[in-house]
């Protein structure tokens, strides 16, 4: 029997999962439900948040973003992962050995007005945003690539796994010799842009612009490429 599996879902945790554990080496974050949770749903609500206050003025922004979305999963991310960070940022490490994780980088790097725990939360937050989606679209787009024309990819693909990475382990220097795996991964991310980042380098007007063909932007207006149909165009792609 078959069983519908979420696959979207399923690999934005799994990406959740191994991009926490890079960023912090407390087992907690990549274990804890709820931090993973907020995690995935910081990117969607990073957006939600943008587009409700764009229309407003600038002055003005500092205290909507206080109604939205965004500013929620700040307190919550803080709730969950502050005492971690706090602590990172309190502790003398002379004599001891620092750990090695993308917490302590950001505390170690962050210039003394923005080493605070609010700072370094919303950094690792934003990594989240940075890597968990991103990675989720490219990996499902692939896997669904492959359930469809699994009989033209499979082999081809299979073959150069087995021929780079021996007894199975995966090493940097193997990766980068995967270079049809590469091109794959390319593709599928070519031919399969979700419709809701269809259009993009979406930009704002902030004055009038003139074309050399006489058009002309207004002030204020939103402008966008269609990354999707370039994609597919043949005067830029042969196949």
């Amino acid at each position: 029997d078959w069983s519908k599996v979420p696959i979207y879902d399923v690999i934005a945790k799994a990406v959740a999962r191994v991009s926490n554990r890079a960023f912090s080496r407390t087992l907690l974050f990549m274990r804890y439900p709820p931090h993973l949770e907020k995690a995935i749903a910081y990117a969607q609500d990073v957006v939600v948040s943008t587009e409700l206050i764009r229309a407003f003025p600038n002055w003005l922004k500092p205290l909507l973003i206080r109604l939205t979305p965004i500013h929620r999963q700040r307190k919550l991310a803080s709730e969950i992962m502050g005492w971690i960070v706090q602590e990172r940022l309190d502790t003398n490490w002379e004599g001891k050995d620092k750990l090695d994780d993308m917490i302590q980088w950001l505390a170690d790097t962050a210039p003394p007005v923005e080493r605070t725990m609010p700072q370094i939360v919303e950094r690792v937050m934003a990594l989240n945003v940075a890597s968990i989606h991103t990675t989720t679209m490219t990996l499902t787009s692939a896997l669904y690539t492959l359930g469809a024309r699994w009989e033209k990819y499979t082999p081809i693909l299979r073959k150069e796994v087995r021929q780079h990475c021996e007894g199975g382990e995966v090493t940097k220097q193997a990766l980068s010799k995967l270079t049809r795996l590469d091109s794959f991964l390319r593709e599928c991310g070519r031919f399969n842009i979700p419709d809701f980042v269809s259009v993009r380098l979406v930009c704002n007007a902030r004055k009038d612009f003139r074309f050399k063909d006489g058009t002309i932007v207004p002030t204020g207006a939103r402008v966008g490429a269609p990354s999707l149909v370039l994609h597919n165009e043949s005067q830029y792609y042969r196949d």
